[in-house]
């Protein structure tokens, strides 16, 4: 046999190991994808060479759903989701019953420390052992060449759209719970708004009645008549304001843009003098 033929058959100690080592860092490369060489090799490898599971990853510290989408971790997702919160509210609840106010405390810690601490902590070995499982899997079938790299790379990789669906979905849900809580808030800052006219309104009348209450000390005198109709024409929202004959009650009346909400005052004599007194049907409805 030829020395070449003899260096051909000669298999140096250690060799399979480096094909090993080297299929399984391809296999790696190809699951992986996007960041493999610049970000989780060296993860990778520090976790088989030390079997630790610490390391740190921002991203899942910012986004950490986003993320476990992102890289097709889909129990994960589910887990982080759904069965986090669920265990969560379970052990914060028997806290504050045993505990009371200080439970609250457990559920704030307990979800802060899970959520920005643990999580971030253990993110890229999940990734890790989630990569593992799936390439060993794919080994396991058998497949090769091109088969086995077109498997890698649908098993693992990234799934932007899976992210975009979920994230759209997500802004759909929050933006339905900011819209419920927010449309009213501000339906009913407007109609606060456009009530203020309605009691606007009324300080003009209000004027008159005082002075003439100083001037006569009889407040049966000061009922009226008043010409209101051009104030009721200055303002947009103003229906009617008249001055209740007998009490000097000032009554305003709001258009429907305001759904006739009423503003009052009623005049009161105290040692001090005139004094009013605010009524309507304003005061329930928050507006006054």
């Amino acid at each position: 046999m030829s020395e070449q033929g003899d260096r051909d058959l000669y298999t140096p100690p250690g060799s399979n190991l480096v094909n090993n080592d080297s299929n399984s860092s391809n296999a790696d490369s190809i699951f992986v994808g996007k960041n493999y060489e610049e970000y989780y090799r060296s993860k990778f490898e520090r976790f088989d060479n030390t079997g630790s599971k610490k390391s740190w990853n921002w991203v899942s510290f910012f986004f950490t759903w986003p993320w476990l989408l992102y890289r097709k971790m889909w129990l994960n997702f589910f887990l982080y989701i759904l069965a986090f919160p669920i265990v969560l509210l379970v052990i914060s609840s028997v806290s504050m019953m045993i505990l009371g106010a200080v439970g609250a405390i457990v559920y704030y810690v307990l979800a802060i420390g899970f959520s920005f601490v643990i999580v971030p902590i253990i993110s890229n070995w999940l990734y890790y052992s989630h990569a593992r499982k799936k390439i060993a899997a794919i080994e396991t079938a058998g497949l090769q060449g091109t088969d086995r790299a077109a498997e890698l790379g649908r098993k693992g990789g990234t799934s932007l759209i899976a992210l975009l669906i979920v994230g759209l979905f997500m802004f759909i849900f929050v933006f339905g719970i900011l819209a419920a809580i927010a449309i009213p808030a501000y339906n009913a800052y407007v109609q606060k708004a456009k009530f203020t006219e309605i009691i606007q309104a009324t300080a003009s009348v209000k004027s008159e009645v005082e002075a003439c209450y100083q001037q006569t000390q009889d407040l049966l005198a000061c009922d009226g008549p008043y010409d209101t109709s051009k104030l009721i024409d200055a303002y947009d929202y103003v229906d009617a304001l008249e001055v209740v004959e007998g009490t000097g009650q000032i009554i305003s009346t709001g258009s429907a843009d305001v759904s006739g909400m009423t503003f009052t005052l009623t005049p009161v004599i105290t040692d001090q003098g005139l004094g009013w007194e605010q009524g309507g049907s304003c005061l329930n409805a928050g507006l006054c």
